[in-house]
């Protein structure tokens, strides 16, 4: 039960709301008289025939946990609300009540039961208490629909402890043949005997007369089967001219049934004879099919009632739900419906009800309850309602609360109504129970929609909106419009603030002008988006435009721009390819179109399903000045993952490229990888290498560079293989060829002086300049993944060897903190003299090296200076604002001297 929840504060106040809402009558949000923070109203709602004779039906919602006031707790009312209007009519309260009463936890609406020729409401009470006797045995009480009087309580004849009479209640037309409205009260926890716990009955009462017309069990009675949890009444399905009994027991099972999969039956309702049983289609254990069961006007066109019934725990280990509509004839299956948007735990199928036909084709139609789900960018578990064609099975509407909330429960409750705004169509009402109204939690709502459904459609001129290159200076910025139609037959209206930004540069998109009041069916609107940037680059943003379309309440729009100044350019690929990875390998060359100025070489290995691409740009107009594609090329072969200008090999005297492809075969050998050397100038092919001994995986072509051999002399280049194996036991450990450019061979390997398995020695290449005076530059290489002092995985080394005789000279490790994952090595540079030893030194990468905040120790990463003669850690260079994961040191280069220090 519900704990104290204190004393309201009674100047609190509320008036009513009336929301237009996609209708042509006013739809009506409707909320306790007696607001209550935890009152729960709406947690049972009902049509009821016209009660105040202006030819309307009317609503009853029940707040089984409001508190008496200045009395006792939870013990529960109910309301009854014209249905035209929405104006209160009578508040329900069986005279002095105990706590947890939950008076109101059931409602239904009877058709005349005490013959005034008007509708009546019945109000189940299931924590009803007597004096002296057992505790919780329930009540249900009838009340005079056009007065509010009490006119029956009814009890059990065999109460029980918990036995939760009148957790289900269902007026029904005649079932007796005196021509008054008729009574049926489900006990689900009642015990026939000791034997059989909880197995349930129901209890049909004479509406005129309030007598007891008969007891109906279970034709396969099941300890705790919960038979009666659910009740409702069936236009006649049998053709004897009155109306007939269905009941569910929603934690039955069958000899060959799984555990907890659930039954229905359908009894006449004059004799109690069972006229079908029902199981689920699709049984599954707590599938709880029965769980909600509802009787619906003719569907089929046979002239006989039908009849639906919740799983809403079917769809194994997700709970999505099902609904299934029978033959109330027959007992046949004519539909199976489904929740259009399934979600774990959605609940589909809690609350059903049958709907008198809303859409004018003369047959009942059905509304179906998931108050856990949430449509999209709804909150989460806010609740819907689906409207479904009964002859057909189509689904005609989604029904989203107009207060949408965290928790709400909208579709907790769901019921058809008599028509109430004379159109002759059925309308519905929903109940969300856990709507907070104000400061009110948990208070609860209750929405009558009225048919026909003329919902808008939102239809937007553009998903991406692209404002190209504006300058960082130039106010007011690039202008762009979106339109916004609605195409639908309602009004679309803009929920919350209508239009906003998201994502990480919103602050420099605005709105220039717009206009978020209601938009007419068949009308359009103009945005007028502005794109202000501040900083240089790709700049990105979502404008999500929130209305009240049905299927999708929040749509998205992409807006894209570039910060430009005339001192900077922003150079894209020409495919633009989702995921080309172009700019994943860089490097300048020099002039090659003869304008005095440098150029640009850019990778694009993800291009073309990873055969990628390599690109030659004029670096100061943006030009294309070259394509380059992989002479052997492969699907996920990333040509152009890797790139480095080399020196003139052709005699042309401009820069030649060498572009790496380290997934691409040789021969049979998959992935082993290639590396090509191209013209600069011209593009065409000069030569190819492979490795010595192609391996599967070998990596050949991972990292690149070009080593001098001396003054006037030619150059070697070196190629890493970081998948290759040096020996058995030390698989993917990895090699760096020495290859002459001119015959293609390699005269040399050097290898790991300490190998293991998928170290990646290699996978970091760079010259440095002479490190032991012998005059000839030296050769930095990085294996990231080496393993630490103390078997740390991924912790790193670096390797600088001779560049005359390719001797190893020295090995370098991290300094911090023997933490895995460091990479250390990850990223190499060697640089002219730093400590003025005339010598030169080098940098080394550790991208996830933790550094210690004084709170913990994050993997923001680090870059350390060593002298290159001795080996010597010089210096270890931070990130100014440490991340968790930054990456910082993942990759190096040298800029030259900046600041005039004499030190690059």
């Amino acid at each position: 039960m519900k704990p104290n929840r204190g004393i309201l504060n009674s100047c609190v106040g509320w008036i009513f709301i009336a929301l237009s809402l996609a209708s042509q009558a006013e739809n009506l949000t409707l909320f306790s008289p007696n607001t209550q923070p935890y009152g729960r109203f709406g947690q049972s709602v009902a049509g009821v025939p016209d009660t105040n004779g202006d030819g309307r039906g009317e609503v009853v919602v029940g707040a089984w946990l409001e508190d008496s006031e200045g009395g006792p707790l939870n013990t529960g009312r109910a309301y009854l609300y014209d249905g035209a209007t929405g104006a209160l009519l009578h508040t329900f309260s069986a005279g002095p009540l105990a706590e947890d009463t939950l008076l109101g936890f059931s409602v239904s609406g009877i058709p005349d039961a005490n013959g005034d020729g008007r509708g009546d409401v019945a109000v189940g009470a299931y924590g009803y208490t007597a004096t002296g006797g057992p505790q919780e045995v329930g009540a249900v009480y009838i009340f005079d629909g056009s007065s509010g009087l009490l006119i029956h309580s009814l009890h059990s004849l065999h109460p029980t402890y918990g036995g939760e009479y009148g957790i289900s209640v269902s007026g029904s037309p005649d079932l007796t043949g005196d021509g008054f409205g008729d009574v049926i009260v489900g006990a689900p926890h009642e015990s026939p005997s000791e034997d059989l716990p909880h197995a349930g009955r129901i209890y049909v009462y004479d509406g005129f007369s309030g007598e007891l017309v008969r007891e109906i069990l279970s034709p396969e009675i099941d300890s705790i089967g919960n038979f009666g949890h659910s009740v409702s009444s069936v236009p006649d399905a049998d053709g004897d001219g009155l109306a007939d009994i269905l009941v569910g027991a929603y934690l039955e099972e069958g000899d060959s049934q799984p555990r907890d999969s659930g039954h229905a039956y359908l009894f006449n309702g004059q004799t109690g004879e069972l006229i079908h049983s029902f199981d689920s289609p699709n049984p599954g254990q707590y599938g709880y099919f029965g769980v909600a069961v509802t009787g619906v006007e003719d569907l089929n066109g046979d002239g006989f009632g039908d009849v639906a019934i919740g799983a809403d725990h079917e769809s194994p280990a997700f709970h999505f739900g099902r609904v299934y509509v029978f033959d109330g004839r027959q007992g046949s299956l004519l539909h199976t419906l489904t929740t259009p948007d399934p979600e774990f735990d959605g609940e589909f199928g809690h609350a059903i009800s049958g709907i008198p036909d809303m859409n004018g084709d003369g047959r009942g139609d059905l509304i179906i309850g998931a108050h856990n789900e949430q449509l999209r960018e709804s909150p989460k578990e806010a609740g819907r309602a689906y409207i479904f064609d009964g002859s057909s099975g189509a689904l005609i509407e989604i029904i989203l609360s107009p207060n949408e909330q965290q928790g709400g429960q909208f579709g907790i409750s769901v019921t058809g109504v008599p028509d109430t705004d004379g159109d002759g169509l059925g309308d519905v009402l929903v109940g969300a129970i856990d709507e907070d109204l104000g400061p009110l939690e948990d208070a609860g709502m209750a929405y009558l929609f009225r048919s026909p459904f003329n919902s808008p459609n939102i239809a937007l001129s553009a998903d991406l909106l692209d404002f190209g290159k504006t300058n960082i200076d130039a106010r007011p910025g690039h202008v762009k419009s979106l339109v916004i139609r609605n195409e639908g037959e309602g009004t679309l209206t803009f929920a919350d603030v209508g239009l906003r930004f998201d994502f990480e540069n919103e602050s420099e998109f605005v709105i220039a002008a717009s206009d978020t009041s209601p938009l007419p069916a068949g009308s359009t609107r103009e945005i007028a988006l502005e794109f202000t940037p501040r900083f240089l680059g790709e700049r990105r943003s979502l404008l999500l435009v929130l209305t009240n379309n049905p299927s999708q309440r929040v749509f998205e729009v992409s807006l894209y721009g570039i910060g430009s100044d005339e001192n900077h350019h922003v150079i894209f690929s020409p495919l633009q390819e989702k995921d080309g990875l172009f700019g994943f390998a860089v490097q300048g060359i020099e002039d090659l179109n003869g304008d005095a100025r440098g150029d640009l070489v850019v990778g694009a290995p993800g291009e073309d399903e990873a055969r990628g691409n390599v690109y030659v740009f004029d670096a100061n107009s943006e030009n294309l000045l070259l394509t380059l594609h992989s002479p052997t090329p492969r699907k996920r072969g990333h040509f152009g993952a890797s790139i480095r200008t080399v020196s003139d090999q052709n005699g042309d005297g401009l820069q030649d490229i060498l572009v790496g492809a380290y997934g691409e075969d040789v021969g049979s050998v998959t992935e082993a990888g290639r590396v090509y050397l191209f013209d600069g100038v011209r593009g065409t092919l000069l030569s190819s290498f492979v490795s010595p001994v192609p391996e599967t995986g070998g990596g050949f072509g991972f990292a690149m560079e070009e080593l001098p051999l001396g003054e006037g002399s030619s150059s070697i280049f070196l190629i890493s293989a970081t998948g290759e194996t040096q020996q058995p036991g030390h698989k993917h450990s990895g090699r760096v060829y020495l290859f002459d450019p001119q015959n293609q061979t390699a005269h040399a390997v050097i290898e790991s002086p300490t190998p293991e398995w998928g170290e990646g020695f290699g996978g970091a290449l760079s010259q440095v300049p002479d490190t032991n005076g012998d005059g000839q530059p030296d050769l930095l290489i990085g294996a990231h993944r080496m393993k630490g002092r103390l078997s740390t995985e991924n912790s790193g080394r670096a390797f600088l060897y001779d560049g005359s005789t390719y001797q190893l000279r020295s090995v370098f490790r991290s300094t911090g903190f023997n933490w895995n994952d460091r990479f250390f090595g990850v990223s190499v540079l060697g640089v002219s003299d730093l400590n003025e030893d005339g010598m030169g030194d080098l940098l080394i990468g550790a991208k996830l090296e933790g550094i210690n905040t004084g709170y913990f120790t994050n993997q923001a990463g680090k870059v350390y200076v060593f002298d290159g003669s001795s080996g010597a850690q010089l210096k270890t260079v931070l990130p100014l604002n440490p991340s968790v994961s930054g990456g910082f040191g993942n990759s190096l280069a040298s800029m030259g001297d900046l600041n005039r220090d004499g030190y690059p």
